[in-house]
């Protein structure tokens, strides 16, 4: 059994793996900076559903049933803004630790990869530990 092409072959995995996984964090990150900043510019904007005041000259049924339109439109638009967007940014935020947590199980197959290519640097004294840490770190990375 050749374990030095067995290590390689986890050591790309590893890498590859952890690759993939900090392109995600960093896409999640990007998708949350942009919903966190549009909130923040759809806060400042709702006050102008409200505007302008109506003056005197909206009076009657037309008046009132514009103005009740108006406030309904301006509560949607709020619960989707306090409600829908926090959502978002909440979801991100899970996918992101738990992205997070993978991250830390590849770091940790990655250190005993180092360690297995310590073993393969002592020769067939280690072979069964090289073995054995070599089936440690597939079964991490399942």
């Amino acid at each position: 059994m050749d374990f030095g092409k067995i290590l390689a072959g986890l050591a790309q995995t590893i890498s590859s793996q952890a690759a993939e996984v900090e392109e995600k964090i960093q896409r999640l990150e990007t998708a949350k900076q942009n919903i966190e900043e549009e909130k923040k510019i759809s806060m400042q904007e709702i006050k102008l559903v409200l505007q302008p005041e109506l003056g005197d000259g909206w009076k009657g049924e037309r008046s009132i049933e514009f103005e009740q339109d108006r406030h309904e439109a301006y509560e949607e638009i709020k619960t989707i803004i306090m409600t829908d967007y926090e959502d978002y940014i909440s979801d991100i935020r899970l996918k992101i630790t738990a992205l997070d947590l993978q991250r830390a199980a590849l770091s940790a197959a990655s250190g005993l990869a180092n360690e297995a290519g310590e073993l393969l640097d002592k020769g067939e004294s280690a072979a069964e530990a090289l073995s054995s840490k070599i089936d440690h770190i597939k079964r991490s990375l399942v």
